[in-house]
């Protein structure tokens, strides 16, 4: 999926990864956004690529994940 848009994370921006991460949805820090977008160069469109982006921000080429997970019934056994 990478290439497609530049993807949303929980996850606030830092320089580094000495501390942890500061996933709490409050605030308008920046946030982490990763993958690259289809018009960036090649070498920029994978998975551990990241930047940041203003929370309140939109843009074309910055979107979502989302994951569809079948129901899963307890059979009672």
């Amino acid at each position: 999926m990478s290439g497609n848009v530049w993807e949303w994370c929980r996850t606030k921006w830092r320089e580094d990864y000495t501390s942890a991460a500061d996933e709490r949805l409050e605030g308008d820090a920046p946030r982490v956004l990763r993958g690259g977008a289809f018009y960036d160069e090649a070498r920029r469109v994978r998975c551990a690529v990241r930047y940041w982006f203003s929370p309140f921000s939109r843009n074309w080429y910055i979107g979502f994940r989302v994951v569809a997970s079948p129901i899963i019934h307890d059979s009672g056994l």
